[in-house]
């Protein structure tokens, strides 16, 4: 992806809104993946790596219910690095779905204990997976053929187009619930005006890499872009920094987290 001419700086109102979950993007798991299923929004996330202290623990989140969370533990096997194996069956936490302002999103209101049954056919690798869960009467079964980032595609290029094009309200649509919380669309828009004028704007940026999704220990599932960013001070002067710009998963979509610099 080339340089792209961009209009305004709206970056800085992420932040303010959502510095209270920079600590917890800073811990996220390196060896936890995640897991999904495109077609109806079910999610694995589960740590593979089997010498951590936490393996084999997991999160199965069912949208519009909740997530199951549980310790596999010496019931996870990895057979090779292209292969993980889960054959589990035992106590889970079934926790309610809350979005990143505190919402819940879900039908269940408070935790319930629940036995469930897990198996898992995990490809690290190929960042592949096959799992079906079973609690009761319950049973849902989830396919990732591919790299379990929903709609991030999207969205990446719907807020870089929205910068190209110097449009806050397309960029206040793809913003995490908690901006949305906070800012109309119209407040949204009359900040980033505002902000541009004061510390000037965005000029250019490229994206140089994206990891795959990672999930803290509070269940957010995060993704992090990098890009290079040329910013055009209020005197004129140009400056060149990389920054991180963190995407968080809310129900089947991606959306804008914050950013900072390097």
């Amino acid at each position: 992806m080339t340089l792209r001419r961009i209009a305004a700086a709206c970056l800085p109102i992420v932040l303010a809104v959502a510095a209270s979950l920079v600590a917890s993007a800073d811990t996220l798991p390196s060896r936890v993946l995640t897991f999904v299923d495109d077609r109806d929004g079910l999610s694995l996330t589960i740590q593979t790596q089997v010498s951590a202290p936490d393996a084999g623990r997991f999160t199965f989140k069912v949208r519009g219910l909740g997530g199951y969370v549980g310790h596999a533990g010496a019931a996870m096997r990895s057979l090779s690095p292209s292969s993980v194996v889960v054959r589990f069956a035992g106590d889970a936490t079934l926790r309610p779905e809350v979005a990143t302002d505190g919402t819940i999103t879900g039908s269940l209101e408070t935790p319930s204990a629940a036995q469930v049954e897990l198996q898992a056919q995990i490809d690290p690798t190929r960042h592949t997976a096959e799992a079906t869960l079973s609690d009761g009467n319950r049973r849902y079964h989830l396919v990732a053929r591919s790299s379990g980032r929903g709609e991030l595609d999207r969205t990446l290029g719907a807020v870089e187009q929205a910068f190209v094009d110097d449009d806050p309200l397309a960029l206040y649509a793809e913003v995490n619930g908690g901006v949305r919380s906070a800012y109309s669309a119209a407040d949204f828009a009359s900040t980033w005006r505002s902000q541009s004028a004061t510390i000037g704007r965005v000029a250019a940026m490229r994206r140089l890499a994206v990891t795959e999704p990672q999930t803290n220990e509070l269940g957010m599932i995060s993704i992090v872009a990098t890009y290079e960013v040329e910013r055009l001070t209020p005197s004129g002067a140009s400056e060149v920094t990389v920054f991180d710009v963190f995407f968080v998963q809310e129900g089947a979509s991606w959306k804008l987290l914050f950013s900072r610099p390097r």
